[in-house]
């Protein structure tokens, strides 16, 4: 298996992945094309998963500073979850982003149980920095003083 960066002709797969918990009843089309005009999709790096050219699962990384990435819009096709594949895209991609040497903390919003997250090493951040009623903010650091006990701690928006 391979992660790797999404190229263009990748993407109607990716936006797919998530077609069933995202789509709000809207058709294939107009689903796709809510994806393809989204501001939010092209400001992150899609990043998948693939086997013999088989894309298992997928995720988006947002910058929001030096210092702090963001991980959302995690999928996997239908047919092919509870196989383990978001778990090892995930684990690959904080690999990557570990090395980054200025990267101290990956964020994530959770709209599944967070303990799906905790095996990572994501933690929720405190009910004050929970600005999101259908998700739940976790945060994972590299340091050992994570950025959210600092005092002028500002958290990121939903991303």
């Amino acid at each position: 298996m391979n992660i790797r960066p999404s190229q263009e002709t990748d993407l109607n797969q990716i936006y797919m992945m998530g077609f069933d918990v995202w789509s709000d009843n809207a058709t294939v089309e107009e689903y796709l094309n809510s994806c393809r005009a989204s501001i939010k999709y092209t400001q992150g790096r899609w990043m998948i998963l693939e086997k013999d050219g088989a894309l298992l699962s997928s995720l988006i990384i947002y910058d929001l500073n030096r210092e702090w990435a963001g991980v959302g819009s995690i999928a996997t096709p239908k047919e092919l979850r509870r196989q383990g594949f978001a778990a090892e895209l995930i684990s690959g991609v904080i690999k990557q982003l570990q090395s980054s040497a200025e990267l101290s903390t990956i964020f994530l919003f959770s709209d599944i149980n967070p303990a799906y997250y905790n095996r990572f090493g994501f933690d929720a951040l405190e009910a004050k920095y929970q600005s999101n009623s259908d998700a739940v903010l976790m945060g994972l650091s590299f340091t050992e003083t994570p950025a959210w006990v600092a005092e002028d701690f500002i958290p990121p928006t939903y991303f």
